[in-house]
């Protein structure tokens, strides 16, 4: 019972977090719902059913239709996944960091007339 009712609230506060990003667009656009439907090519009374108290049917390709005419992309967020995307960078960048290290620390480079390898710090002797 329990798992049903958090599945409840997190599709409600989804759905909520959706109307509520699309409202202060049409605020900050100065738009109104009117004109949203137009741009739509729905009516007004969809937009105030999707915007409104009881929306139906808000799917994740109707809110896109609907971000898409506010002249914004919708972008998803997961914490897992900005999770794992700051583990992979952090990764990258130590594993770029032990590589620079590397080279820095100095590499064989050339050869002198007697065979004598050397590395970059080490002059070569004539």
């Amino acid at each position: 019972m329990n798992k049903q009712f958090d599945l409840m609230l997190t599709e409600e506060d989804a759905v909520a977090e959706v109307q509520g990003m699309a409202l202060r667009l049409l605020r900050d656009k100065e738009m109104s719902q009117k004109d949203l439907a137009e741009a739509m090519n729905v009516s007004q009374s969809y937009i105030s059913q999707i915007l409104g108290d009881e929306p139906k049917n808000l799917t994740i390709r109707k809110a896109a239709n609907l971000f898409f005419h506010l002249g914004e992309p919708l972008l998803l967020k997961c914490d897992r996944i900005d999770e794992m995307d700051r583990e992979a960078l952090r990764a990258k960048a130590v594993k770029r960091a032990r590589h620079d290290s590397f080279l820095s620390v100095g590499r064989w480079t050339a050869c002198n007339a007697n065979d004598r390898y050397t590395t970059a710090q080490e002059p070569v002797a004539a």
